[in-house]
């Protein structure tokens, strides 16, 4: 997959929340293009629609208006069955909370995805090797068969990133990745997320930390539900309001 190719686009997409008096316009008409292989961060202040944003992109919701094509496949009008599949066979998901089962060990929690991947039927014992091939990327071989609560936030998260990779999605989406991580640990997982990017992992990260959004190609900045502007990380050019 070259990274001239588009994989991710959203044509005139619009998200309202609630009815009448208490409606709330979540997004205005965003027009967002993202290249196969690329790092883009998104950011806003509380209440701009970056979480809507991103949980559109990652086929959590579906917009009230305009389109969604993700890999050349026009997935506006899927039902939540249809985007629960692509989710699990396209799409790895980080989140700030980790989001791990806690009486469940590392390797357990990694197999997961693999449960349900109707495409392919792997053996108990192939499960178990590759979750333990993707611990063993994230250098965790040495905390297989340890649970939640015996390892540190930074380890909870490579945790969760190797859970998010077991399946070979094409796109990752990370949300808050270092939240609630100190410096050094969160700087550990932003060099993890390098690695990948540099692999050829398309990257969408939300983050509320300028410092984290600059390890992106690209900076989207969304302020009441529309695009205020785009920076491009390292050359400091801003696009107000244009697709991108």
């Amino acid at each position: 997959m070259t990274k001239d190719k588009t994989i991710i686009e959203t044509q005139h997409v619009s998200m309202t929340f609630g009815k009448g008096d208490a409606e709330v316009h979540a997004l205005k008409d965003i027009n967002v293009s993202i290249r196969s292989g690329e790092f883009v961060a998104i950011m806003g202040p509380s209440g701009s629609g970056k979480s809507t944003l991103m949980n559109i992109v990652g086929c959590l919701l579906r917009p009230v208006s305009g389109r969604l094509i993700l890999d050349d496949e026009d997935v506006s009008d899927l039902d939540s069955y249809e985007r629960a599949i692509l989710r699990n066979e396209k799409i790895g998901f980080v989140f700030q909370s980790y989001n791990l089962l806690s009486r469940t060990n590392a390797l357990r929690n990694v197999m997961l995805p693999l449960m349900y991947n109707r495409d392919v039927h792997y053996s108990r014992l192939d499960m178990e090797e590759k979750a333990e091939e993707v611990l063993v990327k994230v250098e965790l071989q040495d905390r297989l068969f340890h649970n939640p609560n015996e390892l540190s936030g930074g380890q909870q998260q490579r945790v969760a990133i190797a859970r998010a990779l077991i399946n070979d999605p094409i796109i990752l989406i990370a949300d808050e990745p270092t939240g609630n991580l100190d410096s050094s640990s969160g700087e550990a997982i932003m060099n993890m997320l390098h690695e990948m990017n540099k692999e050829g992992m398309t990257i969408v990260m939300v983050t509320h930390d300028q410092l984290i959004a600059d390890h992106s190609e690209r900076t989207i900045h969304l302020l009441d539900g529309e695009i205020e502007h785009v920076v491009k990380n390292g050359k400091n050019k801003k696009h107000a309001g244009e697709a991108i």
